[in-house]
């Protein structure tokens, strides 16, 4: 049931991709609407394996599938949707850090949300077992998206309620 949630996360960040899209129309330049593109298609190639994985729950009557080995083609398409996402944001972040003329916490965050998955494959050979497992097996790396997506939804909040 867990990947239900995962799913809607997914989605509300897609709605919040297509909320920055609107908000900040061509203020970030070419190098913001790649970053919004590129991250957007992660997001849709991620949701999709999530929905993907519902459908098979769903189909095996809400009881656990027993886990014999993914397809190569889904391991592909989970790689390429997470490092479109690494990317993208990373991307979109340097685009919103050249819009003002000091950069906006919304900025920060995504350009480090972007750069610690870089920064944790690097060092995984360096870390002990425990905390190797912990910052790259569970969904740690994903907490500073959540932060800049949630800073990030402040932001476009903020500039939609002064746009009325």
């Amino acid at each position: 049931m867990l990947d239900v949630f995962r799913l809607l996360g997914w989605t509300l960040m897609i709605s919040g991709v297509i909320g920055v899209a609107t908000t900040f129309g061509n203020q970030y330049g070419r190098s913001g609407r790649i970053g919004l593109g590129v991250v957007a298609s992660g997001m849709v190639l991620i949701a999709g394996l999530h929905v993907r994985a519902v459908i098979v729950l769903v189909s095996a009557g809400f009881r656990a599938v027993p886990t014999t080995g993914e397809n190569t083609l889904v391991l592909v398409a989970a790689y390429a949707g997470s490092t479109l996402v690494v990317v993208g944001a990373g991307s979109l972040g340097i685009a919103l850090w050249r819009v003002s003329p000091r950069p906006t916490i919304a900025a920060v965050v995504l350009v480090v949300a972007a750069v610690l998955p870089l920064v944790a494959l690097l060092s995984s050979g360096v870390l002990p077992a425990t905390p190797r497992r912990l910052w790259l097996q569970s969904g740690t790396l994903l907490v500073p998206f959540a932060a800049a997506w949630a800073v990030l939804g402040a932001v476009v909040y903020r500039r939609a309620g002064r746009q009325d």
